[in-house]
């Protein structure tokens, strides 16, 4: 959500650079984003904090222009606020959808292996959707859970079930081995331009990491 907000990036850099911190680079690359997410919030609980409350005002504003359009004609600048109004509407609903979808994440992150009720009906309502009303057997269907269930069982232990009892064997004196060059290449150490070309391929929209930032915020910072 802060992502789509104008400036938001050259807002990072400047308080990424404000932080002097002495010690390991990995130390300070994590207290520099403890630092960050300090900021963000703060300027979360000001900006966004407030999402609803400019919601409820933009659309009080277009359900006056609304009525007087029924009265008169809108002048020019009434029509732009018009235009202006939903395009604001149209951000904080985005602006909402990716909070909420993102908030959730973050929810199922701290509480879903944990067994309390939140765990308990997200795994009630897995169990419901998982579960197997009805079965084709011997062309037919039936809705008996005692005839499903076996059918059940019969298929997986007949799939797993070895037949054969002769089994090959193997002879790996002739195998294709690396060579030293590709020994060497796969115990270097990784480069910052492989770890980049990593980062930017990964999924930008995921559950956040204990440091609470997507990928999407590593791309684009």
């Amino acid at each position: 959500m802060w992502l789509q907000q104008e400036g938001f990036i050259d807002m990072v850099k400047e308080w990424w650079q404000s932080y002097f911190i002495s010690g390991s680079p990995d130390f300070i690359l994590v207290q520099k984003l403890m630092n960050l997410k300090k900021d963000i919030s703060n300027r979360n609980r000001d900006v966004y904090g407030k999402v609803e409350a400019k919601r409820t005002k933009a659309l009080e504003e277009l359900s006056v222009l609304d009525q007087t359009v029924e009265n008169r004609a809108l002048t020019q600048v009434e029509k732009q606020m018009v235009v202006n109004l939903k395009v604001e509407l149209t951000k904080l609903a985005k602006a909402e959808d990716i909070s909420w979808r993102q908030k959730s994440r973050c929810l199922w992150l701290k509480e879903g292996d944990m067994n309390t009720r939140y765990f308990q009906t997200i795994a009630n309502s897995h169990k419901r959707n998982n579960n197997i009303e009805k079965l084709k057997v011997d062309n037919e269907i039936t809705h008996d859970k005692d005839v499903i269930k076996e059918e059940i069982l019969n298929y997986y232990q007949n799939l797993y079930t070895e037949s054969e009892t002769w089994r090959p064997s193997a002879n790996f004196d002739d195998v294709s081995r690396l060579s030293s060059k590709d020994r060497e290449m796969l115990e270097k150490v990784f480069e910052e331009e492989e770890v980049h070309v990593v980062v930017q391929s990964s999924a930008p929209d995921k559950a956040p990491g204990p440091d609470g930032f997507t990928m999407a915020f590593f791309q684009k910072t």
